[in-house]
């Protein structure tokens, strides 16, 4: 999986033929990936009186951070979680 970070922008790229399994099951192992990546990660953007860390749709998936600091330290973190 590749990374750019573009100015609290990060783009993740993966070939498609990877990415074609079964529909529930990519949204079974997106789930966990994220609950991992995202366990003890207190920051993200307060939206509405909650805080929001991450939007999902279809197979997108859009990390959100106060800073790049923050942003750098959830890609770290979901890179560790897949790199296993």
């Amino acid at each position: 999986m590749t990374f750019r970070l573009r100015r609290y922008v990060v783009i993740a790229t993966e070939p498609v033929h990877l990415l074609q399994i079964r529909p529930i099951v990519f949204n079974i192992l997106a789930e966990m990936v994220m609950r991992e990546t995202l366990d003890g990660f207190h920051g993200g953007l307060q939206i509405g009186g909650r805080m929001i860390t991450n939007l999902r749709y279809a197979d997108d998936i859009i990390l959100l951070a106060a800073s790049e600091a923050e942003l750098q330290e959830l890609v770290g973190g979901l890179d560790r979680v897949c790199s296993r």
